[in-house]
C-alpha cells in the first residue's frame, strides 16, 4: 500500500504560518494516498503543552487547531518526554511540544499500533521524534521505574557513580538529561545480565517473601 509522509518546519512568523497550513492543506487534498505529517510546527494545540513562561492565550492557537479540525487531522500522541522543546535557559526554563505526528484515519486504519516516540538528543534544543510504524513486542514493555531496593546493592552504586562520570555536551539541563539517560541504560542493563527482569526471577522473589512468612 503506497502511502505520503509529509515533514514539515513551521516558522515562528504567523503570517508564513498561516501560508504554511493553506499549503498543507492543498496537498492532503491533491493525494489520494493516505498521508501523514510529522515534524516542527512551532505551535501547539492545548496549553497543558508548555511549561515555563507566560501562559499561551486560547485565541494564539487557534489557527493550529482550525488546521487539524478542518482535515480531521489525528494527533499520533508520544511515548517519552512530554516536550520537545526547551529553551536550554539555566533559568527561566521554557518547554513546549512543538513536535509532533498528524494523521488521516486512512493512514491510521493501515497502522493502527503506529506512534511517535521522542527522542533526546544531547545538545540540541528539539528532541527527535521516531515514527514506529510496526511495533515490534518483544521490546522490553513499560517504562523504567527506579526500585530503592536496588540502592543498597553495591554493584547498583558503582553503576550509578560510573554512568554519572560520563562527558555530556550543551547546557547544565542537557548534561543532566545525558548523564540519567546514561545512568538508565545502565541500570536496565545490568538488571538484564543478572535475569532481573525475568518471570524465574519475579517467582523466586515471590517464593522466599512468603517463606519469610
Amino acid at each position: 500500500m503506497v502511502w505520503r509522509l509529509l515533514t514539515v518546519y513551521a516558522r515562528t512568523d504567523e503570517r508564513v504560518h498561516h501560508r504554511q497550513w493553506h499549503t498543507l492543506n492543498e496537498r492532503i487534498l491533491r493525494y489520494n494516498e493516505p498521508c501523514i505529517v510529522v515534524g516542527d510546527f512551532n505551535d501547539i494545540l492545548d496549553s497543558s503543552e508548555k511549561a515555563g513562561g507566560n501562559p499561551r492565550d486560547e485565541r494564539s492557537m487557534a489557527a493550529f487547531r482550525e488546521f487539524v479540525s478542518d482535515f480531521m487531522l489525528m494527533d499520533l500522541g508520544f511515548d517519552g518526554y512530554p516536550f520537545t522543546w526547551r529553551n536550554r535557559r539555566e533559568s527561566g526554563l521554557i518547554q513546549e511540544r512543538l513536535d509532533r505526528g498528524l494523521t488521516l484515519e486512512k493512514w491510521l486504519e493501515l497502522y493502527p499500533e503506529a506512534r511517535v516516540t521522542h527522542q533526546i538528543l544531547s545538545g540540541f534544543d528539539h528532541t527527535a521524534l521516531l515514527l514506529i510504524v510496526h511495533p515490534t513486542h518483544t521490546r522490553w514493555k513499560g517504562h523504567f521505574v527506579y526500585d530503592l531496593q536496588w540502592g543498597k546493592e553495591e554493584r547498583c552504586k558503582e553503576l550509578v557513580e560510573e554512568r554519572w562520570q560520563k562527558w555530556v555536551q550543551g547546557s547544565m539541563g542537557d548534561r543532566i538529561f545525558g548523564k540519567l539517560g546514561w545512568v538508565r541504560q545502565g541500570i536496565i542493563q545490568w538488571r538484564k545480565s543478572e535475569g532481573r527482569n525475568s518471570k524465574v526471577h519475579t517467582e523466586r522473589v515471590h517464593d522466599q517473601r512468603r517463606h519469610a512468612y
